[in-house]
């Protein structure tokens, strides 16, 4: 099969081309043999070239990757399957040609001092001959496009199971192993992770992304780039059943939830060997480095004629974070605005993220006749309030993990044409 695809427009970017060629291939090795009632071999090969004219990103990026999976039923109620996989990504053109613009983040600066304008703090690398004796707390960061970024390449494995035992009819349970591996990952990096790599761990790539107006930082240059490499592992795993039939109606659970073993996003500008950080479970106030090591989903649902109703649980699992604040430096208690002291970070502490639980309720009736389905419903059914954390921006919580405080009516009607 071949695709393609093409976009015109004025300003930075005159042209964008893709074109896309890929083939398919499914080879059923065996089917009703002992320990074999099924067995195949899925083979997959994709070619891709994206043209970019127009700026300094102009150019021709191209890739050829491939897939191999398989389907092992060595019994009726038992699936094997598995997957190796490349990928190849070039980036969106918002990733390579967005306006530059302004936030302003809690950033601490590790060149403050207390003893004096003419003394860096002991354990600082690369700060001005004048150091600052006070912080304004949030710091100019600059972020945009970036027209010469070049394209993601990612290995990924996945191997696992889906069983449904005949002892138990109605009961699905799977279960998967995932490893992914991301080279020239497209992102950014957090404002105070440049900040500390330049001046307490004498990582001179970043000073150049930092301007200092006198002793204080002006700016920080953070636009997207190709952050370096990204490495990834952990299961997935659900479970659904569905009750038997009863005189009240019908009952149906589900289950799924993900466990994250490793998260680790190497630095393509640090050369030290420190360069790879394990973000799982971590919180860093950036939505590229907050990974929570749980997360799960359950429900329970009930139908009876036009009547339905469920109940969902949505858990997220703790997390920690560096506490960006000048209190955190006191390692007894209460460690200043922060839960715990990290005794193996400068200057830092750490604040927990607990774990956080929501319910929502929902329940339903439909009238057939007219194709209409009146539905009411309550989100954040105990009013769950999200954890308090220390590196969120603007809002005291990560909002693309936590949900709005408070509880959320709704009412819906569904009409079917």
């Amino acid at each position: 099969s071949l695709g393609g695809c093409l976009l015109i427009a004025g300003g930075v970017l005159l042209l964008w081309v893709c074109w896309k060629m890929y083939r398919e291939l499914s080879v059923p090795l065996a089917s009703d043999l002992p320990m074999a009632r099924k067995l195949s071999l899925d083979l997959a090969n994709r070619w891709s070239q994206f043209k970019v004219k127009g700026g300094t990103g102009s150019g021709t990026a191209h890739a050829v990757t491939g897939r191999v999976g398989f389907k092992w039923q060595p019994i009726n109620s038992l699936l094997v399957r598995g997957t190796w996989s490349q990928s190849f990504r070039e980036p969106s053109i918002s990733e390579f040609f967005a306006g530059q613009a302004a936030s302003y983040n809690n950033v601490v600066d590790p060149c403050i001092t207390t003893t004096g304008p003419s003394t860096p703090p002991a354990g600082t690398y690369n700060c001005p001959s004048t150091v600052p004796t006070s912080t304004y707390g949030q710091v100019r960061v600059t972020f945009g496009g970036n027209p010469n970024l070049q394209p993601e390449r990612a290995t990924s494995r996945q191997i696992g199971f889906v069983w449904s035992p005949r002892f138990l009819e109605g009961l699905d349970v799977n279960a998967d192993y995932y490893k992914v591996e991301v080279i020239s990952a497209v992102g950014t990096i957090p404002a105070q992770t440049i900040v500390n790599s330049c001046y307490l761990q004498n990582v001179t790539n970043y000073c150049g992304l930092i301007n200092r107006r006198g002793p204080y930082i002006s700016n920080i240059l953070d636009l997207n780039l190709n952050t370096g490499s990204l490495k990834t592992n952990g299961w997935d795993v659900g479970v659904r059943y569905v009750f038997p039939t009863t005189p009240v109606g019908q009952f149906k659970l589900s289950y799924s939830a993900n466990f994250v073993k490793d998260f680790v996003s190497c630095n393509v500008l640090t050369a030290t060997t420190d360069a790879c950080v394990n973000y799982a479970g971590t919180g860093s106030g950036s939505s590229s480095y907050t990974v929570p090591k749980q997360r799960m989903n359950a429900g329970l649902s009930w139908s009876y004629g036009p009547w339905s109703a469920q109940w969902n649980i949505e858990l997220i699992g703790k997390m920690y974070e560096p506490c960006a604040n000048s209190l955190a430096q006191y390692a007894s208690p209460p460690y200043g605005w922060c839960s715990k002291y990290d005794p193996n970070a400068s200057n830092l502490g750490v604040n927990e993220l607990g774990t956080t639980v929501y319910h929502d309720v929902q329940a339903s009736y439909t009238v057939s006749s007219w194709n209409t389905t009146f539905t009411v419903g309550i989100n954040n059914l105990f009013q769950k309030d999200p954890p308090i954390s220390m590196t969120a921006f603007i809002n005291n919580y990560l909002w693309y993990y936590y949900r709005i405080p408070g509880r959320f009516f709704y009412a819906r009607i569904a009409v079917h044409f």
